[in-house]
């Protein structure tokens, strides 16, 4: 299916779970995501460049997909989605190297999926983890295999596990912390070579952060004021220098706090005012030889808003764009393969998936796709080895789903 700067909503919800029957299956999702429940009150105004509910088709559809011909710019899907997993679905880890190509969380515990070349196949839930709040991904104890650091709002800790290439091993549980973390994210934040731990705590307003040993151990949390109730977290360069940064959206105060890393861990918090109860962010340079940039959306007002970066940590907002629908998550990806990195809102409820185009820089809302109800998380992998990544979406309503949007070039 081919989509050239087009607006399509795809195969209504019914046709979409019927792919569950013959085992269709999905690729993977996002890391530092969080399955907190409710939106917030926070109220605040937004200058809005699109009030479209329905946007109408904008280019003309000189591209060809489904042949492996598609030219730059064009968004291509095949015409059903997979459902790979009918669960609800909290978190989402994206895995690299190994059997399982993403994890995700639900309320039975950690579930790890592998692609088999045209689906994803789940396995059974890992031992030692239920009611999974939050997943981080990374090779903690440095054998070169990746491991994954649950949430478990059971416990009210952490739990590692450890890769081993065809499954994971339970290691010990990480304590301390107060509460079980609503959103994680992992990145080596003090520069050592090995990798931490983010958790935002979202009752106590703080940010805390567990730095590795490279062996798969962490020191005790270290923790910083973030903001009122920081629901999701994520890591990635913004200052250029060799050590990871950091995220928090804070749904409560309407804030995004930038944590930016230092040898210590994390240097004094900036604050970014985003308006309205921002309910995630994504860090990214959108085109080659520009800062990084923060692009967040916000719950009420409904809204996407991108934040151009000054290199150093700065971060100046643009005019907003208002969503039909109240969103759960953002991610960022180039997806039509022009090099630019194109922008992905998942809306929550009807479950809209909403695709802006990046264009040398200028967005535009080019694309909306039909997915599971209660929509909470996204991924951005390029799991088919085309080039181009697929769409992974997890549910978290009764019903939940894992939902794949294959790429089609």
């Amino acid at each position: 299916m081919r989509v050239d700067r087009t607006v399509w909503t795809a195969l209504a919800l019914s046709t979409a779970l019927a792919c569950n029957d013959d085992g269709g299956g999905t690729e993977t999702l996002s890391t530092s995501t969080s399955t907190s429940t409710g939106e917030s009150t926070t109220e605040g105004t937004s200058e809005s460049t699109s009030t479209t509910d329905d946007p109408s088709t904008t280019g003309p559809g000189d591209a060809v997909c489904g042949d492996g011909t598609a030219a730059p710019g064009a968004f291509c899907y095949k015409g059903a989605p997979q459902v790979a997993l009918m669960a609800p679905v909290g978190a989402l880890a994206l895995l690299e190297g190994g059997d399982a190509a993403l994890v995700v969380g639900s309320p039975g515990g950690v579930i790890p999926l592998s692609w088999t070349g045209s689906a994803l196949s789940a396995g059974a839930a890992l031992d030692g983890a239920t009611q999974v709040l939050a997943l981080a991904s990374g090779d903690f104890d440095g054998d070169g295999l990746i491991d994954v650091v649950a949430s478990d709002a059971a416990e009210g800790s952490l739990i590692v596990f450890f890769g081993t290439g065809d499954e994971f091993t339970v290691g010990a549980a990480l304590e301390g912390l107060g509460e079980a973390p609503r959103a994680l994210a992992s990145g080596d934040f003090d520069g050592d070579g090995a990798l931490d731990v983010a958790a935002a705590l979202e009752g106590q307003g703080l940010m805390a952060a567990l730095l590795g040993d490279g062996a798969g151990g962490f020191a005790p949390a270290i923790t910083a004021a973030s903001g009122t109730a920081p629901l999701a977290a994520r890591s990635g360069q913004i200052n250029g220098d060799a050590r990871a940064d950091l995220v928090v959206s804070n749904l409560g105060s309407g804030t995004v706090t930038v944590f930016l890393g230092e040898v210590a861990g994390f240097g004094a918090p900036s604050v970014v005012s985003t308006a309205g109860g921002p309910r995630a962010a994504a860090l990214g340079a959108m085109s080659v030889g520009e800062a990084v940039a923060l692009v967040t959306v916000t719950a009420e007002p409904h809204a996407l808003l991108r934040l151009p970066g000054d290199g150093e940590g700065g971060f100046s907002p643009e005019p907003a764009w208002t969503l039909a629908a109240a969103p759960r998550d953002v991610g960022l990806g180039d997806l039509d393969g022009d090099g630019d990195l194109d922008v992905v809102v998942v809306l929550r409820s009807p479950g809209r998936v909403v695709i802006f185009e990046n264009k040398a820089g200028a967005l535009s809302e080019a694309l909306t796709l039909t997915t599971l109800p209660d929509a909470a998380v996204l991924g951005i992998k390029d799991l088919s080895g085309d080039g181009l990544p697929e769409l992974l979406v997890g549910s978290d309503g009764p019903n939940g789903g894992l939902m794949v949007f294959v790429s089609d070039p």
